[in-house]
């Protein structure tokens, strides 16, 4: 395979939603303090991976701007707030825990849970819907606007992330009922054709 990119993908560090299961998606919330650490984990892994970047992009979200922001701190690089990457937006499911939602919406719940990625959620979006923005970014934007980059940094959320192993025909549609880590890192090396997973789901400690 002719390796046109190296995709490194950080999931954010966990926020106060996270740490409760709660349904978060475009509802802005700040890193807690074991988020915070995760962050600094994963940039202290990229460092003694020695790894380095053409070009970073954040979701515009804060719990992924202030990773962002750890890990330009410690491996000193500027980035891009890219919209395309932000979370999957969950409608009535936003800012509820689990529990919450099993209470209010039960029906709503178990519709959803049989098919994660093709359910739109009232006022709220499908996977699909992620899909078609990732896509746009990754086919379009990156390589008529940044098309000397090879060496790629996005820091972003679950959704996204699901989607573009999903795009990069390395997952299935199951992918959607897998869990990523907080602060997790994920490697991929394509040329948008065929595709190789380096890292899937890494959650660093303080060393690789």
């Amino acid at each position: 395979m002719d390796v046109k990119y190296r995709f490194t993908i950080v999931r954010h560090g966990q926020t106060p939603g996270n740490s409760s299961n709660r349904y978060l998606g475009i509802t802005d919330e700040d890193l807690n303090s074991i988020g915070v650490q995760q962050a600094r984990n994963a940039a202290q892994f990229l460092l003694q991976c020695r790894e380095s970047f053409d070009i970073c992009f954040s979701s515009p979200l804060i719990r992924c701007v202030h990773t962002a922001n750890i890990l330009k701190t410690k491996m000193n690089f500027d980035y891009l707030i890219e919209p395309k990457l932000r979370e999957r937006n969950y409608g009535v499911f936003e800012g509820l825990t689990r529990d919450e939602v099993m209470q209010k919406y039960p029906d709503l719940l178990q519709q959803y849970n049989q098919n994660k990625a093709r359910m739109i959620l009232p006022q709220g979006e499908s996977a699909l819907d992620v899909e078609s923005r990732i896509h746009s970014f990754l086919w379009e934007d990156l390589p008529q606007k940044f098309s000397s980059a090879r060496s790629v940094l996005l820091i972003t959320h679950l959704n996204p992330l699901r989607a573009i192993l999903r795009l990069l025909k390395l997952k299935t549609w199951d992918i959607y009922y897998t869990k990523f880590q907080n602060a997790s890192i994920t490697q991929i090396h394509t040329d948008l054709q065929v595709s190789e997973l380096v890292l899937f789901n890494k959650t660093p400690a303080n060393s690789p």
